[in-house]
């Protein structure tokens, strides 16, 4: 056996073991994905409009600039930012509707 048959079967053993895992994770999350209600929750709803309101404006819903923190009243809780600065730079590009 040479040096590149080698190489290539070392590289087929390392990758047979990642390559069975992703492919049972993506059938265990995939495998009945067609009859999941489609929703927006009540979280989900908040952080777009935090996220959005950053996006536009800068500040979040209670009007601080850039904020570390997001406090959710109605779920008297704080959040950290790095949700809503991926969403806002999302609706930098992708518009925000329903459809």
């Amino acid at each position: 056996m040479n040096q590149l048959q080698h190489r290539l079967y070392r590289l087929i053993c390392q990758l047979t073991p990642i390559l069975f895992v992703s492919g049972l994770t993506a059938y265990i999350y995939l495998w009945r994905l067609g009859t999941a209600p489609l929703y927006l929750g009540g979280d989900e709803a908040h952080f777009a409009n935090h996220a959005y309101a950053i996006a536009t404006t800068g500040r979040d819903l209670d009007g601080a600039f850039l904020p570390l923190f997001f406090r959710m009243e109605e779920l008297s809780r704080w959040y950290q930012p790095i949700l809503f600065y991926l969403i806002a730079a999302v609706f930098k590009f992708a518009a925000f509707t329903e459809a």
